[in-house]
């Protein structure tokens, strides 16, 4: 469908508001999210997010399940085709590394089609999509990363499950495992870091400050990883005139 009926309300809502001097962004910034949400609205099953396949519950018997965060839908929105749909309820199977959504013609589930996705939020957690670089040595793998920080450093992280035998032998049943890897991007460069110690070795000309910082505010890579690097590289930033 076209997006000629989303401009006539998009313009509308414009128009509204500039009957009132005094409205601010945030009217306005409301006003283009209800535009959105009535031009979703209106292509209800015939929105091109719905071009999917069916989705294939793959696992049997495992303990756990292969998503982010939770089992259930959870509101989120999503870049498809450079337009934003909001309020989609989303499952990120992050074995797959695909999108679910229920399709609300036959209340299936569907993989929505990953090659048109750009990014997507889910939860609050921003995820981009890294794609393959062939010249650039430097660049993580394709797929989609949680965008921890951004600022001039910036922090992506990796999820991924994998289905695990126990190891006991007395034990026959399978479970979900969760693996993360995390990224910093330093002057245009992304590095994959595992231990604090790489951290400061990538940002050495701020190494001594950095650990007094880590020191103080009891920062711990083991324990939480994603905290550690992200207050490490917004302290980085702030300390950092470049």
């Amino acid at each position: 469908m076209s997006r000629f009926l989303f401009f006539i309300l998009l313009a509308l809502a414009i128009q509204s508001n500039a009957q009132d001097q005094h409205a601010d962004s945030f009217s306005l910034a409301k006003a283009i999210e209800t535009s959105q949400l009535q031009f979703q609205k209106s292509l209800d099953v015939l929105a091109p997010i719905y071009n999917g396949t069916a989705y294939i519950h793959y696992w049997n018997k495992v303990l756990g399940h292969p998503y982010f965060v939770m089992e259930l839908p959870q509101t989120s929105s999503i870049c498809y085709n450079d337009y934003t749909y909001l309020n989609i309820p989303l499952k990120y199977d992050i074995v797959k590394s695909q999108l679910v959504i229920l399709n609300p013609s036959n209340g299936f589930e569907m993989v929505i089609l990953s090659e048109h996705i750009s990014s997507f939020k889910i939860a609050k957690h921003e995820f981009i999509k890294m794609q393959n670089d062939s010249t650039r040595y430097d660049m993580p793998g394709p797929g989609f990363y949680e965008l921890l920080y951004n600022g001039k450093t910036s922090v992506i992280a990796k999820y991924h499950k994998r289905i695990e035998a126990s190891l006991k032998a007395e034990d026959t049943y399978s479970k979900f495992v969760e693996y993360s890897k995390y990224y910093i991007k330093v002057k245009g460069t992304y590095h994959l870091v595992e231990n604090s110690s790489e951290v400061y070795k990538l940002l050495n000309e701020q190494k001594s400050q950095l650990r007094k910082y880590s020191n103080k505010e009891k920062l711990h890579y083991s324990k939480s990883p994603a905290n550690t690097l992200v207050s490490l590289a917004t302290y980085y930033d702030l300390i950092t005139h470049e």
